[in-house]
């Protein structure tokens, strides 16, 4: 006589075969100088949206506590619904900077999001960079590309 064992439903889906050479769109490599970097696992074209990540929002009290601590250069202006700050999920607070940026982002203040997009072509492997908008005195490292000097 055989014995049937019940599997779990669970074990059922942990066991489903996923394509083994599935690459992420994007993904995340420490970088020289910068710490850590978001990468393009695929092609994006101009305009094609890269990642949505949604915002945890920081009232003032909390932004100000953020001053001179290692999330005060991860937070994102917020201006809206009584905050100043928001902090992005996903990969939004890790892509470096850039004067010559080949991604943009957009605050999307109704849904609570930020949206960033490619704004040229950008090949698979290629670092994505997007323009902070900082005063060159904000960055830990040099603001302009290579061969700019900065100006005081």
């Amino acid at each position: 006589m055989k014995v049937f064992r019940r599997q779990s439903p669970l074990r059922k889906k942990a066991s489903k075969k996923t394509r083994p050479n599935a690459k992420p769109a994007i993904f995340v490599r420490k970088v020289r100088g910068m710490g850590r970097g978001v990468f393009a696992g695929k092609d994006f074209r101009k305009g094609e949206t890269i990642e949505i990540c949604p915002v945890i929002l920081l009232p003032r009290r909390q932004e100000r506590k953020c001053v001179g601590e290692v999330l005060e250069k991860y937070i994102f202006h917020w201006p809206k619904n009584g905050h100043v700050a928001a902090i992005a999920l996903g990969y939004g607070s890790i892509y470096n900077h850039s004067h010559e940026p080949n991604a943009r982002f957009s605050p999307r203040f109704r849904s609570g999001d930020v949206v960033f997009k490619a704004s040229r072509d950008i090949k698979a492997g290629e670092q994505i960079f997007v323009d902070y908008e900082w005063h060159h005195s904000d960055y830990d490292f040099p603001a302009k590309p290579l061969g700019h000097q900065l100006s005081e």
